[in-house]
């Protein structure tokens, strides 16, 4: 098992590992975000600490095969990453449409049942031409180190059943998935299952990025009598990858209070914004609140309510294109921060803002503990009072805030993404080594 009191080099590995990286193409030029920012940061370390047995790889849709990656490469695109990404205004109401719902049900429908399989008849029509010996070969190992759903499902099984591929996945939360006594999920063809679904069935090694979420897992497949394949818990790395420092005009360091995540209604940014009309109405003067991340649809009537508020619209400032540059600005400028989920498969922003040595109020919801390890204030993401009380206090008493710096110093022990890499290395070892 991973001892997470000590950093350990990663096992050489028996079989070949490769690193699946199509994610981090697709997106490169992007914010990363989530899983993304998980994939990344996977991908820095193996590339930054080679290890002998260990390859990239991604998937091309045009030939429907998994093709070799430099590792400069891998290293290269990380620098471009840090450049800021320009996005558009956030959606308005006619996103929010049940016309936009229709729309986007047909998009996916389009790309699952015609793009998706007209490009796999097009990848074996010109397979012949293509070299005949295999990039992946039987017994090899690929890990998946983002969401399943970003993948091609068809490829993925077939890489297992006819090539013979060990399939390692990342297990960030429990998504969408089919009732108990659906035939598909006994059908060992179909490629029509949720991505949790998918994982379940096929994967020869699950690693899950906390307790919380490999519970929920465990818990669902029980209930529904599938196969459970193993599942093992990573410490997840809470260091920001960025190339230096950028600063955010109009903000001034230690006069700000930060919260990191796209603004959505799980994310719970609406309470932070009762705290701070709360603090406001009682002639408070707050620092000013940043809410660091993408505003979706679901977020529009947020802004607007902040928009439409003389008092709030100065007190709350949106960044919504933050690079890792700036972010790491922001957490090493801000006076803390502020993670209200409502639900986290880990509850990433938590630990960055302890790596930082920034204290955090976060939610006591799922996982979110786990990733503080104890370091962060934890409440109810419903009990708004609770929260007004914690960030007047942080907000206003030096001396709880100096305390709180205090107590990360003694309690967290930051986890390096060569950490999480050591991790897994281990597990994927102890679980598809061959046996003596």
């Amino acid at each position: 098992m991973y001892n997470p009191e000590t950093t350990i080099p990663p096992r050489d590995p028996v079989s070949m590992l490769h690193i699946d990286s199509t994610t981090i193409f697709s997106e490169r030029g992007r914010l990363a975000h989530g899983t993304t920012r998980v994939a990344r940061g996977l991908a820095t370390a193996f590339a930054t600490h080679p290890t002998p047995g260990v390859a990239f790889c991604r998937f091309q849709r045009l030939s429907q095969k998994f093709l070799p990656v430099d590792p400069a490469e891998i290293l290269r695109m990380m620098t471009e990453l840090q450049q800021t990404e320009v996005r558009r205004s956030p959606p308005g109401r006619i996103k929010q449409s049940r016309v936009s719902a229709l729309y986007r049900q047909v998009e996916r429908l389009v790309r699952s049942k015609v793009r998706d399989p007209l490009l796999r008849c097009f990848g074996s029509m010109i397979e012949p031409l293509a070299s005949s010996r295999p990039f992946l070969k039987k017994g090899s190992i690929l890990l998946i180190p983002d969401g399943i759903n970003r993948h091609d499902f068809q490829a993925l099984m077939d890489l297992r059943h006819r090539h013979g591929v060990r399939l390692v996945f990342l297990h960030f939360d429990l998504l969408a998935t089919l009732p108990k006594g659906d035939p598909r999920l006994t059908d060992p063809t179909t490629i029509d299952l949720p991505g949790t679904d998918f994982v379940a069935r096929e994967a020869d090694l699950v690693l899950a990025i906390s307790q919380f979420s490999a519970g929920i897992l465990l818990e669902s497949l029980a209930s529904r009598d599938l196969r459970c394949p193993p599942i093992e818990v990573i410490p997840l790395a809470g260091q920001l990858e960025a190339q230096g420092m950028e600063p955010v005009a109009g903000l001034e360091p230690g006069c700000f209070v930060l919260t990191v995540g796209d603004i959505v209604a799980r994310k719970n940014h609406a309470l932070l914004i009762d705290v701070w009309e709360h603090l406001l109405r009682e002639g408070d003067s707050p620092p000013k609140l940043v809410m660091a991340g993408s505003v979706h649809t679901e977020g529009v009537d947020l802004v607007k309510r902040i928009s439409e508020s003389p008092e709030l619209e100065g007190s709350v400032h949106i960044l919504p294109s933050a690079s890792d540059a700036q972010l790491a600005w922001l957490y090493a400028k801000c006076r803390f921060t502020v993670f209200p989920s409502l639900k986290e498969g880990f509850g990433l922003p938590v630990a960055e803002s302890l790596s930082a040595g920034k204290p955090c109020i976060a939610s006591n919801a799922t996982s979110i503990p786990e990733a503080s390890q104890g370091a962060a204030i934890h409440l109810d993401p419903h009990d708004t009072n609770s929260w007004v009380d914690q960030i007047r206090r942080l907000a206003f008493d030096q001396d709880a805030l100096e305390n709180e710096c205090r107590l990360i110093k003694e309690k967290y022990r930051p986890v390096s993404w060569r950490d999480t890499q050591a991790a897994c290395m281990d597990f994927i070892n102890d679980h598809l080594a061959p046996k003596a």
